[in-house]
């Protein structure tokens, strides 16, 4: 066993960017269109700005937006509780009822400008407001719904619970902790 790389610490910044990565090799594999998409705008990058700094072409080239939509006042805190391990807290609230939809959002995203420096990383969350659904039939089923489904794995949850008591993460298990966690964006 080799101990020097169960020793090894991450921080929440590049907790961010394993997800980040991880979420973008998924998409690439279960779209492949979307792969073909980030490659063609890479290479407009690189020779639109070929004189942009190493910093400003590696925040060009990392993923910066990622999505989730969700249907429980629960799931929303355990994305919160999700996206804090990786560095990510919730800014601004957007109410999608003044446009004839049933949901509200906000954006998880770094604070620092070392943070979004590093990897600026941002997810859209946005939740189903059922209180907004006025079909009795809808909602009802809609309800039935969101009450019989889980969208974390049950080991996601144990990492989350355990990591963020930890004032430091091994990476062994911010490496688990991405692979359980993709599974809730599929």
């Amino acid at each position: 066993m080799d101990t020097t790389t169960n020793n090894v610490q991450v921080s929440p910044d590049e907790i961010r960017a394993m997800c980040s990565i991880a979420l973008s090799e998924m998409y690439r594999a279960e779209v492949p269109q979307y792969g073909s998409l980030v490659d063609i705008v890479s290479k407009i990058n690189r020779q639109q700005d070929q004189s942009a700094s190493n910093n400003a072409q590696h925040r060009l080239e990392v993923e910066r937006h990622g999505a989730i939509r969700l249907g429980t006042a629960a799931e929303l805190q355990m994305i919160r509780r999700l996206f804090s391990i990786m560095g990510m807290y919730a800014v601004g609230y957007y109410d999608l009822s003044v446009a004839g939809l049933p949901v509200h959002a906000t954006c998880f995203r770094p604070l620092t400008s070392d943070a979004l420096a590093h990897n600026p990383f941002r997810v859209f969350t946005s939740m189903l407001r059922l209180d907004l659904v006025n079909d009795d039939e809808l909602r009802s089923c809609a309800e039935r719904v969101l009450s019989n489904r889980n969208i974390f794995t049950p080991r996601c949850i144990q990492l989350i619970e355990e990591l963020e008591t930890l004032t430091s993460v091994p990476k062994a298990k911010a490496d688990e902790l991405i692979i359980e966690a993709l599974e809730t964006f599929r």
